[in-house]
């Protein structure tokens, strides 16, 4: 599995807007590209992800929301050992 993932910003606001709940009509209107180009950038959202399908897109982005709470949080913890490691 990829560390990183790259989305092109296209890729990028793509998969926003299904996070938005919209259909593939919806985001070909709503970035002025043909039903046909919209279907192209969910499929490589998708398989960027690495995920079988839209919802996968929203598991996966759950799962990243988790890592960087649990990063801010941990972080939060360090700073404030080492507030405390100066009094």
């Amino acid at each position: 599995m990829k560390n990183t993932i790259e989305l092109t910003p296209r890729e990028f606001e793509v998969k926003e807007l299904i996070l938005q709940g919209y259909t593939n009509k919806e985001i070909a209107k709503e970035l002025f590209v043909s039903v046909h180009t919209a279907k192209s950038h969910v499929c490589s959202v998708i398989n960027k992800l690495e995920v079988k399908n839209r919802f996968g897109i929203f598991i996966k982005e759950i799962e990243n929301l988790k890592l960087k709470n649990r990063s801010v949080n941990n972080l939060k913890v360090i700073m404030k050992g080492a507030n405390n490691d100066n009094k």
